[in-house]
């Protein structure tokens, strides 16, 4: 049987078919490989619109009064006026000294003193009756202390609130990440005669790793909270400062402006944070959906 014949304008028509699909699946493709690299910023957004649809209804229709929870347009302009007018920025590098102070001194500290208690047994019995205590205790008890010990003027009194109230989350998150580690790691370390340092710098620290960023994340919402607790006492600056005045004076819409200030420099934070942990445990299989 003959082959049928075809004309130099159907293999024409056919490749410029084959490639207008070739087209639209790598188009296709671009984009799906797009929102899947960006999910998390696009679905992140829909949230916030969502939260902001719903806080815009229930302040346009007088669920509640106005001098309680203000709209979202009289937030922002007011966020504006506190940049536009500079009025924020003595109150916010005060703040910025203060929880990165605290939580640098914070982070150092714990992360060293969960490591020597997960990895060495006879630390951990020297101080795990007196972490356990320091860890029940409410740590806003400390800020009276805390204001005998470093007075009102300056930052450490707050410094101090925030170091408090983010070393305990660290130091516990690093000790357990220390205990979780595969043993068997360490095993084939030690039949290399690695040294404890090497287990620790090799296999401890970036086995621990998540746990150590998960400390890390939940001490920056201490810490900003310790912000506000620790300029309550006697402050004339900071945002906490400022937050306390405008809540004085029945300035809703300032007030929630600062209160804005901080949940922004949390998810700034938290960004960074995230994007530590995605660098150092790319090896580390994912089990999210």
């Amino acid at each position: 049987m003959a082959a049928p014949a075809y004309s130099e304008k159907d293999v024409a028509d056919g490749n410029a078919e084959w490639d207008e699909e070739l087209l639209a699946a790598r188009s296709q493709l671009g984009v799906k490989a797009l929102l899947n690299r960006y999910e998390y910023v696009f679905l992140g957004l829909v949230g916030i619109a969502l939260f902001l649809g719903i806080w815009a209804a229930i302040s346009l229709f007088g669920f509640v009064p106005e001098y309680l929870i203000s709209s979202p347009q009289l937030v922002a302009a007011s966020l504006y006026g506190l940049f536009a007018s500079g009025a924020i920025m003595p109150h916010l590098w005060f703040s910025v000294q203060e929880f990165f102070v605290g939580y640098i001194l914070a982070a150092v500290s714990g992360i060293a003193t969960g490591l020597l208690m997960g990895w060495y047994k006879r630390v951990n019995y020297l101080l795990d009756m007196l972490v356990s205590a320091l860890y029940s205790t409410p740590r806003v008890a400390f800020v009276p202390l805390f204001l005998i010990f470093f007075g009102v003027i300056g930052i450490w009194k707050t410094a101090a609130t925030v170091f408090i109230m983010a070393f305990f989350p660290i130091l516990i998150n690093t000790m357990a990440g220390v205990r979780l580690c595969e043993e068997s790691y360490v095993r084939v370390g030690r039949a290399l005669n690695a040294t404890d340092s090497q287990l620790v710098r090799d296999v401890v620290i970036p086995g621990s790793l998540p746990s150590i960023i998960a400390g890390l994340r939940l001490a920056t919402s201490l810490g900003l909270t310790a912000l506000v607790v620790g300029d309550l006492y006697g402050a004339q600056a900071g945002l906490g400062y400022l937050l306390f005045l405008y809540g004085n004076a029945f300035r809703t819409s300032e007030m929630i402006a600062v209160i804005l200030v901080f949940s922004i420099a949390g998810m700034f934070v938290n960004i960074v944070l995230k994007r530590v942990e995605n660098v150092f445990s790319a090896w580390r299989p994912s089990i999210a959906e």
